[in-house]
């Protein structure tokens, strides 16, 4: 994890700046005969679709238990790091029921995930993924990394709709070990140096040289037009000006058309609601 503020001559803004942060979620640690008689007790909404370590853990705000696969590599992570105090109890199919620290940290990702994202409710038709029509309702924290002469700054803009991200065929299970992957520490925050790994960084940095040095007009016109979509995504499409709105327009078709469906979905629910 770099976490100098200045690379290479080039100018890191924000880099320890939070990407992504979790639900503080504080679940009280459980007696292993609380954990064997919970086997026979309650139900698990099972969300895996890959292979892995089945791991089970509660959904707070819904009250029910969860099942996901971690990768091998995450699950030592987890191991290695909260392996104290029945942390991890064997059930007799072979699942680990995740307690204490390890279950409060998957439950936080996963509160993040399923509910402040919307993955859980935005899956219709429940084949744990989110595609078609479902991204409009699913969303992601978006983030825009802006490049100038020798350097880089990164800022978080908010919540996106998942269409408007361009992203589908996401699950929560990828997003919980994407996010065990990035957050190095553990501590349920996410900064942009985590995120992001050295090869990336070196990327970026080229990236500011080549503008400092002239070499790329066509970053340069890029970041203008970042520039825009920034404005689009924390203040709102009205926020344009006629000549503004037919740059966004031509620059962005898609993201164009979804954000004016959005507004007619909106127009349509306060005539509704009078």
């Amino acid at each position: 994890m770099l976490t100098s503020a200045n690379f290479s001559g080039v100018d890191f803004r924000g880099l320890n700046n939070i990407a992504f942060k979790a639900k503080d979620i504080n679940i009280a640690q459980k007696t292993q005969t609380q954990l064997s008689k919970e086997e026979n007790e309650r139900e698990i909404l099972d969300l895996s679709l890959n292979a892995g370590i089945k791991v089970i853990f509660e959904d707070t705000l819904n009250k029910t238990l969860i099942s996901l696969n971690l990768t091998e590599q995450n699950f030592k992570t987890l191991k290695d790091n909260f392996n104290k105090n029945n942390n991890f109890y064997q059930r007799e199919d072979g699942s680990i029921r995740l307690n204490g620290e390890a279950e409060n940290f998957i439950s936080s990702w996963f509160y993040d995930f399923a509910h402040e994202l919307n993955f859980l409710n935005a899956d219709s038709n429940k084949d744990k993924l989110i595609n078609g029509n479902e991204t409009n309702n699913a969303y992601a924290h978006a983030s825009l990394i802006t490049f100038g002469p020798n350097s880089v700054t990164f800022n978080t803009l908010g919540k996106i709709s998942y269409a408007l991200a361009g992203y589908s065929n996401l699950s929560i299970e990828e997003g919980i070990n994407t996010r065990i992957e990035q957050d190095k520490d553990l501590n349920g925050e996410i900064k942009f140096s985590e995120k992001f790994s050295q090869k990336d960084l070196n990327i970026f940095a080229n990236t500011a040289r080549n503008i400092a040095q002239g070499e790329d007009e066509d970053l340069e016109f890029k970041s203008k037009k970042e520039d825009l979509l920034q404005k689009v995504l924390t203040q709102g499409i009205n926020a344009l000006n006629q000549k503004e709105l037919e740059e966004f327009k031509f620059k962005y078709p898609k993201e164009y058309e979804n954000l004016k469906q959005e507004q007619v979905k909106f127009e349509l629910s306060k005539d509704f609601l009078g």
